[in-house]
């Protein structure tokens, strides 16, 4: 329903809302091997090599809800997944032992062409916990070259 209010608003109690957190990242690719979007920082990692650059902390649950992203080059089939490391996961460095545990969600998109915008939408499957180390790839059946992507997280605050 909607509810509208024409004065102030007073809670007894908790207020429970819900907060879009927008994130960008930037790439360059010279093959189509499925790679992990940075956060705070340009360029990108193999899945099986993340660092502290591919690794998201958690500030409290939420889920992606979906991701916006654009190349140079025609990526035809392509796949987007959202991954999480449990506690005791390594935060930084590389290399084969600190991957990510879980594949929380995986969308997949078809004949996506170059210089075109397309959006990975994800479900509540996507939903994560306070604390988790978040982390997404991109998985294209072509060289993307130059990209850019926009993530938009839903944050519960309480």
């Amino acid at each position: 329903g909607t509810a509208v209010f024409g004065g102030d608003v007073v809670v007894s109690g908790s207020l429970i809302t819900k907060q879009r957190f927008v994130q960008t990242s930037k790439f360059n690719r010279g093959n189509n091997n499925e790679f992990l979007l940075r956060f705070d920082s340009g360029g990108s990692n193999n899945l099986s090599t993340p660092s502290e650059n591919e690794k998201f902390l958690a500030p409290m649950p939420g889920k992606l809800k979906f991701i916006v992203i654009r190349t140079q080059n025609a990526m035809g089939n392509t796949t987007a997944a959202l991954h999480s490391a449990n506690t005791g996961t390594s935060i930084g460095g590389g290399g084969a032992s600190d991957p990510f545990d879980d594949k929380l969600e995986e969308v997949s998109l078809s004949g996506l062409n170059a210089e075109e915008a397309y959006k990975f939408i994800f479900t509540d499957a996507s939903s994560f916990q306070y604390g988790k180390i978040l982390g997404v790839s991109i998985n294209p059946t072509n060289n993307p070259g130059w990209g850019n992507a926009t993530l938009v997280w839903e944050l519960d605050h309480i």
